[in-house]
């Protein structure tokens, strides 16, 4: 199938900087706040007449700059908002400001519905006010000119002529008050209509006919709903019923019908005017295109939902902890990772749900906290910390982001979580890789040292045993002084082996024949440490294909290490003071090993060493009783014969060593 192209979506930037040149465009006064009455954005006409300094991290409270005050002035619009969480709309004389305003508070919500603060646009109806205020005054002057022309009139007709002028005059000058009115009225940003009680138009302004798309004739004499989308006349009809209780409507939001089909929602507020007998005979009402704050809506929740994607499928863990170390919230990957739902985890400390002491029932609250946590280093000095620690079976790294508060103070902390458990693996074998290279060295130093007394040791061994006869005591000692002393010569091969990676030559053989003499070599020390010796290797397993020296040399690792670790435990004789050696033909992806286990109720390997017990030169006993090569030499010995070597243990209580070679080893 053809590729589909992908619609590309433009940058959040760009969205926010087209948004924010909008906003800057308006000449009304453009205010975001909390719920503390902060002042948390403002357009380019609020920072200009309310003289705000820079926002960048202050607390700028909204009623200082508004209202001049050091507190939220009485009917305060913002407080009715976030008390009620519904928009406010109020007019008042601004003292502070000198001016005559139209307040707009609209309240904010999160994607939960939570409310987070209100938008709060601020126009200047002073003009408008004082228009109103001369038109009242005009009014005010001509019916008190005309009571007093006609009660003069029907004192004397002397002044008939004079009075008709002065209400010539008089009418002249409402008509050019009216036509003041009428400007601004047709011209005002808003739409404006009025409807008799049956919901007739009877009169808009031009700026209504523009918006609408027709003419002031085409509009008057038709019915309100013409003009408003099937939903939106649905619920006029049910705002009516509550206009006649309430008398006012405000912050109506509904959608409007042009004349070429086409839609915009507006915010609508609606008077209504009573006769005597207390029934409505005329409505007035003013709507607002809301289209633009609507977009901004629509891209604030678009961008709420982008960066929610991103976040839960952000590639590392996000973690949100309160100053308490409560978690707060966390993306999917963290939940994941850790094994535990965003259910079971949020709302509690992070210590008790994934701590280094979550299992540990001895340890109470603060107790638990991680021995290598650095949030008290984050309280101090207020700057990200970084810690890497293991988690369950995995190695993880630890980004603590604190984020702080206009007074400096810590409110919260972001964590990000990183999985460097391959990292930490490939390090581990950088060290393993450059051990082994010093041991090469090390090996090809010694080596040449050890053989030479061997090889005197081996000959003079053979003088001994040439002048005695074959059965004697001493020919069968000089052959065994012959035998361990090859032995000796062949261990010093397979350390250059190891070091040098060299291959030798590979038979078949039983693992019985290896483990005799490996036991013949030890049987005499561990009955002497009174170590009670259990073997179960049946006859019948299969031949494996091995270079039986270097096995050997394993088995008798093994053994000297849980000969050591049982004499550590059990000084004395013991009923506990156990070796049992077993073995059994296994399967391991489908191929066929033989499986010999060593067991020992002996001291065990803590848990912090288990890992690095394989290293070279790394070692629990003394300094004076081992190097630390044995059980590396032996990985390396087991690995070079395709098969494994693992190691479970607890301290105080056991070890078990697992071989598995392979039946049919390749051939070197």
């Amino acid at each position: 199938m053809p590729a589909k192209h992908k619609k590309v979506k433009k940058p959040a930037s760009l969205q926010k900087d087209n948004r924010e040149n909008i906003i800057n465009r308006l000449s009304d006064l453009i205010t975001i706040h909390d719920r503390d009455f902060n002042i948390i954005y403002a357009n380019e006409a609020a920072k200009r007449v309310l003289g705000l300094p820079s926002l960048n991290g202050k607390k700028l409270k909204c009623y200082k700059y508004y209202h001049g005050e050091d507190c939220p002035p009485a009917e305060c619009p913002s407080c009715n908002c976030i008390k009620t969480g519904k928009p406010v709309v109020v007019e008042r004389f601004e003292p502070h400001l000198n001016i005559f305003v139209e307040i707009h508070a609209i309240p904010q919500f999160d994607i939960n519905d939570n409310q987070t603060g209100l938008i709060h646009i601020f126009r200047d109806i002073t003009r408008h006010k004082l228009l109103e205020e001369e038109l009242d005054k005009h009014r005010t002057e001509l019916m008190k000119l005309v009571e007093d022309r006609t009660e003069e009139l029907n004192h004397s007709n002397e002044f008939l002529r004079q009075e008709i002028l002065d209400r010539k005059l008089a009418e002249h000058a409402l008509k050019i008050s009216e036509h003041k009115y009428r400007s601004l009225y047709n011209n005002a940003p808003d739409m404006y209509h009025s409807l008799n009680k049956n919901k007739i138009i009877i009169d808009c302004n031009e700026t209504e006919a523009r918006m609408l798309g027709y003419t002031k004739e085409e509009i008057i004499g038709r019915p309100l709903t013409d003009f408003f989308t099937e939903e939106s006349r649905k619920l006029i009809e049910k705002d009516f019923p509550r206009l006649i209780k309430e008398k006012v409507l405000r912050n109506i939001d509904r959608v409007f019908v042009r004349k070429d089909g086409t839609t915009f929602p507006a915010i609508i507020n609606v008077y209504a005017e009573f006769d005597s007998k207390g029934e409505i005979f005329t409505i007035r009402a003013s709507a607002r295109d809301i289209t633009d704050i609507k977009k901004l809506q629509e891209r604030e929740i678009k961008l709420l939902k982008e960066l929610k994607t991103i976040f839960e499928n952000f590639p590392v863990g996000i973690v949100y902890l309160d100053k308490d170390f409560k978690i707060i919230r966390m993306n999917k990957y963290f939940s994941d990772f850790v094994g535990i739902s965003e259910m079971d985890l949020a709302g509690k400390f992070c210590y008790e749900t994934v701590g280094e002491y979550v299992n540990d029932f001895t340890r109470k609250g603060h107790e638990k906290i991680c021995s290598f946590c650095k949030k008290d280093i984050c309280f101090k000095n207020k700057k990200t910390t970084i810690i890497e620690r293991p988690l369950n079976n995995k190695f993880i790294r630890v980004t603590t982001i604190p984020e702080i508060d206009e007074t400096g103070e810590i409110t919260s902390f972001m964590e990000v979580v990183e999985d460097i458990t391959d990292r930490k693996l490939a390090e581990t074998e950088a060290i393993r890789a450059g051990h082994l290279a010093s041991l090469g060295e090390l090996a090809a130093g010694v080596a040449h040292e050890i053989n030479n007394p061997i090889n005197g040791i081996i000959n003079y061994a053979q003088i001994i045993a040439n002048k005695n006869q074959p059965e004697s005591k001493e020919y069968n000692i000089a052959n065994r002084i012959i035998k361990e002393s090859e032995r000796i010569a062949a261990i010093v091969g397979n350390l250059l082996s190891f070091a040098r990676d060299n291959k030798e030559e590979m038979r078949p053989v039983h693992i019985n024949e290896i483990m005799s003499d490996s036991l013949a070599l030890t049987s005499t020390q561990l009955t002497k440490d009174t170590i009670n010796l259990q073997i179960n290797i049946p006859a019948d397993l299969p031949a494996i294909t091995v270079i039986p020296g270097q096995i050997e040399q394993v088995f008798l690792n093994i053994i000297s290490n849980a000969r050591y670790a049982l004499n550590e435990k059990y000084p004395g004789t013991h009923e506990d003071k156990i070796l049992k050696i077993t073995g059994e033909q296994v399967k391991v992806e489908e191929l066929p090993y033989v499986r010999i286990t060593f067991f020992d109720q002996g001291s065990g390997i803590s848990p912090e060493n288990i890992n690095k017990v394989m290293n070279p030169f790394f070692s629990t006993k003394p300094a004076n009783i081992r190097t630390g090569l044995g059980l590396s030499i032996s990985h390396g010995i087991v690995t070079n014969h395709e098969g494994k070597i693992m190691i479970n243990s607890v301290k105080g209580e056991f070890t078990m060593v697992i071989i598995e070679l392979p039946v049919k080893g390749k051939l070197k």
